[in-house]
């Protein structure tokens, strides 16, 4: 007699609020085994894990646009659904390109969608949650979804503030000070004081 699968829980969720701050995510996978955000993109990107911005390549190199790094952003969501989901079990950070272009980035926790798989089949065999804990993150994040605590003007304001805290060096992603530091190669840059686990940094 064939199991019966079990529907995997997933919330797309698009501009939706998380505690008074706006986190956009493709969507967001819960299974027995973990709770992961994704972050999917296209197109050749260039990057590395300290970096604040990467290179987006399109048209054979004859249009290049430059995005926040997604690893900087999904800190971001961590923060914000740790304080959501209160005391969870575990939690990680993945960052998803779906058409599986990162030859070219240097960062962990960067995947195509097969690696990925390959990742959690290798590293992750212990049943974590049960199946009424996950109805249970799953409600929470759509309740977040489909009631979101802040209008877009409210989030229009957001920005300012977060604009208004970096330019007096206070980090976006933990509201903490940003603490002057010298690089490798001898550069001074802000960076934030809650490194290595927030990896936010300013140039001078």
């Amino acid at each position: 007699k064939k199991k019966k699968k079990k529907k995997k829980k997933i919330v797309r969720i698009s501009s939706s609020s998380f505690l008074g701050k706006e986190h956009e995510m493709d969507c967001a996978r819960i299974t027995r085994k973990n709770y992961r955000p994704h972050w999917g993109q296209w197109r050749r990107i260039y990057g590395k894990e300290d970096q604040k911005e990467w290179t987006q390549v399109l048209a054979f190199g004859n249009s290049k646009n430059k995005l926040y790094n997604p690893l900087f952003q999904n800190y971001t969501h961590l923060v914000r659904l740790e304080k959501v989901f209160g005391n969870i079990k575990t939690l990680n950070s993945c960052v998803v390109f779906v058409k599986g272009n990162i030859n070219y980035i240097e960062a962990n926790n960067v995947y195509t969608p097969n690696s990925l798989k390959r990742f959690i089949l290798d590293n992750i065999n212990d049943i974590i949650y049960t199946e009424n804990e996950i109805n249970d993150l799953y409600n929470k994040l759509l309740e977040y979804k489909l009631n979101p605590v802040k209008t877009t003007k409210e989030h229009v304001e957001d920005i300012k503030i977060m604009k208004a805290n970096i330019d007096n060096n206070i980090c976006p992603n933990c509201n903490i000070p940003l603490v002057l530091k010298t690089s490798k190669e001898g550069n001074k840059f802000y960076g934030c004081s809650n490194y290595p686990k927030c990896k936010f940094t300013k140039k001078i």
